[in-house]
């Protein structure tokens, strides 16, 4: 048993997923399931696939544990913070914002740093996601400073990917790309692979704002091939779209096409709602390039119709509005007809090959 949880900790330390999921099996089949054991094993296995986008596979782990081994606080806490994340990553920001609350309240009462120091982090990503920026920027400095005294590096560098967050949505860009070239450098050094792949999307975006477009890609597609690398689907997915987005306002429309169509279709396999969200997006704005604004409009709407949609995703809208200088009167009537589209028929289109021969 020590030799084989040795073996899970140098496989998480390196971002090696899908080897510690392998060796988390191997334990938890010949753990009974009333050895204290078998709960750290089982959690930790469900949240290795969790970060590696299996979000199925990890609630149905959570689901087999035995119900005497979730009662204890801690567990309970683990649990809901788990739960909750998993809320967060499949669209369910309210239902997130109830998981962790709980969790966050029950890590309080029994002072417990180091799940509380969790709890506060993904529930600071949520408070991201729902807009609520100063609740965001309150709990993730906290979870910051529990991080740094149980000397967690991973919790300090997830939590500071949240802050970065903060001040992106803010348009604070010195500060966001100073936090997120913190994160990149700490990671490097340590060897954490799932954290230097959000670092560079982040610098990607970073890139972006600044007009450097080719860097822009260059490190987005350095993202997409540590998520590779790692087998992170979930990373996949974010790389794959945020390069789709890059190459239509780059004017490659058909290599943009063909990136969102697979950031779409993996998004939708691992029920990764935001990511589902940010494709419809990119898919709206190669049908304003193609000339089809009332299209674009509509996939707008379509998008902002569905409860994945987040506070970053409307300032997009805005600005994008903005940029296109589209009457505001106008603007609301594409949206509107976009939001009675229809689901499956909108998604199915929008995965077919292109009709346009201008891409």
């Amino acid at each position: 048993m020590v030799y084989g949880t040795k073996g899970i900790a140098a496989a998480q330390a390196i971002s090696a997923f899908a080897t510690a999921a392998n060796y988390l099996t191997q334990l938890l089949q010949i753990t009974p399931p009333a050895d204290p054991a078998h709960f750290s094993l089982a959690f930790e296995l469900a949240e290795t696939y969790h970060r590696l986008g299996d979000h199925t596979a990890a609630q149905t782990t959570l689901a087999h544990l035995p119900t005497i081994t979730t009662t204890l606080p801690t567990n309970q806490i683990l649990l809901l913070t788990l739960l909750g994340e998993i809320a967060g990553d499949t669209g369910k920001y309210e239902e997130a914002h109830t998981l962790l609350t709980q969790a966050v309240a029950l890590a309080r009462s029994h002072n417990d740093a180091t799940v509380l120091c969790r709890a506060l982090t993904t529930l600071g990503m949520v408070y991201n996601r729902l807009g609520q920026l100063a609740a965001a920027q309150a709990v993730l400095q906290e979870a910051l400073v529990l991080a740094e005294q149980l000397g967690n590096l991973n919790r300090k560098l997830i939590t500071l990917h949240g802050l970065s967050w903060v001040a992106f949505q803010q348009d604070d860009l010195r500060e966001a790309e100073r936090l997120v070239q913190q994160i990149y450098e700490e990671a490097a050094a340590v060897g954490n692979r799932e954290r230097m792949m959000a670092a560079l999307n982040s610098l990607g975006i970073a890139a972006h704002k600044q007009g450097q477009f080719a860097l822009r890609q260059e490190r987005i597609r350095a993202a997409l091939a540590l998520a590779q690398e790692i087998g992170s689907k979930r990373g996949i997915a974010q790389s794959l779209v945020n390069l789709a987005d890059g190459e239509v306002r780059l004017g490659h429309l058909a290599a943009g096409r063909q990136l969102a169509q697979e950031a779409l279709s993996l998004a939708l396999q691992l029920e990764a709602r935001p990511w589902v969200i940010q494709s419809l997006i990119t898919f709206a704005r190669l049908a304003y390039a193609q000339g089809e604004p009332e299209r674009a409009l509509a996939l707008w709407g379509f998008a902002q119709s569905q409860p994945a949609f987040m506070h970053e995703h409307q300032l997009d809208l805005t600005e994008t509005l903005r940029l296109w200088g589209i009457d505001t009167a106008v603007a609301q009537v594409g949206l509107a007809y976009g939001a009675q589209l229809e689901w499956q028929t909108t998604i199915q289109e929008l995965l077919q090959p292109s009709p346009f021969t201008n891409e």
